[in-house]
């Protein structure tokens, strides 16, 4: 673990001191370890360490989805060197994202604004401080992904929201 963790200077960062200790203080930290060693969440971790990337939620999210770093952010907020974050929010933003960058180039920003005005809007309206649920986000995302197929459908047969009746 102190392998891991320490960085070129030859100590552990202080942010990641937390995490060290919560590793080693399970029942099995070999098994925690090992099943770190094993994931693209090792290489994220052994960057931090090193002082290649920050300490943020950013970091972990260029490295894509992956249950791996999923498990080592989830160590680091409990750690309390990462601050807590809506998960699903934040995964249903970069789905509103890609649906619109994937759209044909007339609807994205008509697809942008639905998920921005309509579906982001009235979600962190009824969320009141709370987090978003997975049966919520799930619903949002079939929501939008159809309207991105109904505007699709329209283009088709040579039609826009203006002209659907």
């Amino acid at each position: 673990m102190d392998a891991l963790l320490t960085g070129p200077d030859g100590s552990i960062a202080a942010a990641l001191l937390p995490l060290r200790e919560a590793i080693l203080a399970t029942n099995n930290a070999q098994a925690a370890l090992s099943n770190l060693g094993r994931s693209r969440a090792y290489d994220v971790l052994a960057d931090i360490a090193a002082g290649r990337a920050p300490l943020t939620h950013a970091t972990l999210d260029q490295r894509g989805p992956s249950r791996s770093i999923d498990y080592l952010r989830t160590l680091l907020v409990a750690a309390h060197a990462l601050p807590a974050r809506d998960e699903h929010l934040v995964r249903l933003e970069a789905f509103a994202r890609t649906i619109a960058a994937s759209a044909d180039p007339e609807d994205r920003t008509i697809i942008a604004l639905f998920a921005r005005t309509h579906l982001l809007r009235r979600l962190r309206r009824h969320l009141n401080g709370s987090k978003l649920q997975p049966g919520a986000a799930y619903r949002a995302r079939a929501e939008l992904a159809a309207s991105s197929r109904f505007l699709a459908h329209l283009r088709r047969r040579g039609r826009t929201l203006a002209t659907c009746r």
